[in-house]
């Protein structure tokens, strides 16, 4: 089987020594990446770490002035447990950001998860769906450790008496 080859993205992590005339990104997370589309079709992946923000550095990422698109993010944050926790999305165009010179962008992709669950009858049983999304409406996988979360559902009849139940895969 034979793909076509593509350009990893360009990882940016803490400022340059040198950024005039570029623009500064600064995300409403505190851990995490997010992969960037610029007007040429290059992706850029800035990133955020708590290490770095304990360590007083600047969170801020230089990138060139214009118009890019977020086309996907991971964002990592610990529970009161310690357990990390992952919510990942590279499937569509996000949302576009406009970089301008010396100035700074704040990325607002919001924590928020919204689970869409469905069911219904067919001619042998029944189908369950789940739709597990982000604030922007576009679909996300959640994380736990490192392990991918699945769902537990059950169905139930008005007296009742359940009828179905499992667990629901997504992403």
């Amino acid at each position: 089987m034979q793909g076509t080859p593509f350009d990893l993205p360009e990882r940016l992590e803490a400022l340059a020594p040198s950024v005039a005339g570029q623009g500064f990104l600064l995300p409403d997370f505190d851990s995490g990446s997010v992969f960037l589309r610029d007007a040429e079709g290059k992706l850029l992946r800035p990133t955020w770490n708590t290490t770095e923000l304990s360590r007083g550095e600047d969170p801020r990422r230089a990138l060139p002035p214009g118009r890019y698109t977020v086309v996907g993010y991971r964002i990592v944050a610990p529970d009161a447990d310690g357990n990390d926790w992952f919510l990942a999305t590279a499937t569509r165009d996000i949302a576009p950001i406009e970089i301008h010179p010396g100035q700074e962008t704040r990325l607002e992709l919001g924590s928020t998860v919204v689970l869409k669950f469905a069911a219904g009858k067919k001619p042998k049983g029944r189908w369950v769906r789940l739709g597990v999304l982000d604030a922007h409406g576009g679909g996300v996988s959640l994380y736990k450790n490192g392990a991918k979360i699945r769902f537990g559902y059950a169905l139930f009849a008005g007296d009742g008496t359940e009828l179905q139940s499992g667990a629901i895969d997504y992403g």
